[in-house]
């Protein structure tokens, strides 16, 4: 729902194509036509805490994005994601195809202290990094979901 997201917020973008936000969506405080890159080699971002990052903090442990239990009779995807986060190591890739499975990958993918990966990609490409993958680093578990 445009009208709800960040509703507390101020929404900043930094893009490159102003098209893009020209759209009815979310509401937009400020847009910045530039290329993000060079955006973020240009500003610091030394923010103090303060009261926002508590209220973050609060509504992460009362909504959390992964349900403990599966609230449903299929195989909910975000309680799928929180048993494969309990149960992948450090070294494990993490790949999904698009729609659904990209998203709720994106949303829900835990990446640990020491984690040096997690991929997120379409079929095609996921299908070769598992095997560059397989020959580059025989001992590790690759992952690949596709969902309907």
């Amino acid at each position: 729902n445009y009208t709800t997201f960040a509703r507390e917020a101020k929404v900043i973008v930094v893009d490159i194509d102003k098209d893009e936000h020209s759209k009815e969506t979310v509401k937009i405080d400020r847009f910045i036509h530039r290329d993000a890159k060079d955006f973020l080699n240009i500003n610091v971002f030394d923010r103090e805490k303060n009261d926002w990052n508590e209220i973050c903090r609060l509504w992460k442990k009362k909504w959390p994005v992964c349900p403990d239990t599966n609230p449903t009779e299929k195989v909910d995807l975000y309680y799928f994601m929180k048993c494969l986060n309990d149960l992948k190591r450090n070294d494990d890739v993490v790949i999904s195809d698009a729609g659904s499975a990209f998203y709720v990958c994106a949303q829900a993918t835990e990446i640990q202290a020491n984690q040096l990966s997690q991929l997120w990609f379409s079929k095609v490409v996921a299908t070769l990094l598992q095997l560059v993958e397989r020959l580059w680093k025989p001992e590790s578990t690759i992952t690949a979901g596709t969902y309907s």
